[in-house]
């Protein structure tokens, strides 16, 4: 990903469905190792929503994130919007309303989702995960199954940026 800075950014991403949690894991561009950034999209329940967060690997401690809240809301209008369109939800806006300019900070949560279940709500980001261009400004993007993981390319508009990402995934049991 791009970063407010414009600086090229790896990331490794983490599906876990047992904490319904996508995780990326910011890679460093000279050693190839994750760092202990992790940036969090969790589906809570009761009520259903999602919650964007940034935090360290090692202690789970969180940290600012400048990430702008408007950008996550448009994302999950996207993503409940699919789940519409699959029939896994009832239609409709979710009803997110933030001040432009706001960030995630030590975390943002989207008010709740009261269109979809928590299924078809996980459904929709691992279909996101694969599907990013339905959901960011990103064309050429390419997705490949490997043993153990996906790796994802796309191009990050308007920079031009090409990233290369890998999806790693830990469904429920």
């Amino acid at each position: 990903t791009i970063n407010p800075t414009g600086k090229r950014v790896g990331e490794h991403i983490y599906t876990n469905e047992r904490t319904w949690e996508m995780v990326y894991r910011i890679v460093d561009a000279i050693t190839k190792q994750e760092t202990d950034d992790e940036r969090v999209m969790a589906v809570l329940d009761s009520p259903l929503r999602i919650e964007f967060f940034h935090r360290h690997k090692s202690d789970g401690r969180r940290e600012y994130w400048l990430a702008p809240v408007d950008t996550v809301q448009k994302m999950i209008q996207k993503l409940t919007d699919y789940v519409s369109s699959k029939n896994q939800c009832q239609s409709g806006d979710v009803g997110i309303g933030v001040k432009n300019g706001a960030s995630v900070g030590k975390g943002w949560t989207s008010p709740a989702v009261t269109t979809c279940s928590s299924h078809g709500l996980w459904a929709a980001m691992g279909y996101k995960a694969r599907n990013p261009q339905q959901f960011m400004d990103v064309p050429n993007v390419t997705v490949a199954d490997r043993p153990g993981f996906i790796a994802r390319g796309m191009t990050i508009n308007p920079t031009g940026e090409r990233v290369e990402e890998n999806i790693y995934t830990n469904e429920r049991t």
